[in-house]
């Protein structure tokens, strides 16, 4: 009864703005970062989402702003970029790490329903 409370918890999120789901398979933590504007004078900002550890799922909210973002994941073993991405495009963001810097980065994917930011749990 609990896990699947503590489920419901992360499929739940009414309010408004995009959120995404990180599930971190790998065998490390991982600290999100976005970051937004990438220009050749350098006007880019960068905000930390997080860190995921290592066997556990979490959900963030994203900022919404009209230019394109990028998701830098930060492990042990390097930093990653993802594609560039429009959060407002979709309400709701997935992205699964499985400890794989050639595939990890190209995982961010829009998802079927919002979770709810601050959520955690173990990977399933």
């Amino acid at each position: 009864m609990a896990v699947a409370a503590c489920a419901s918890l992360l499929h739940r999120s009414d309010a408004p703005g995009s959120t995404l789901l990180v599930h971190n398979a790998g065998a490390t933590a991982v600290d999100l970062h976005v970051l937004q504007g990438i220009s050749v004078v350098g006007d880019t900002a960068q905000y930390m989402l997080g860190t995921v550890f290592a066997g556990e799922t979490a959900c963030f909210r994203l900022e919404t702003v009209g230019m394109p973002q990028w998701l830098t994941i930060k492990s042990i073993g390097g930093i990653l970029l993802t594609p560039s991405f429009y959060p407002a495009d979709h309400p709701a963001w997935e992205i699964e790490l499985r400890g794989d810097p050639l595939t990890d980065g190209f995982g961010l994917q829009p998802a079927d329903e919002k979770c709810q930011p601050g959520a955690r749990l173990p990977l399933r």
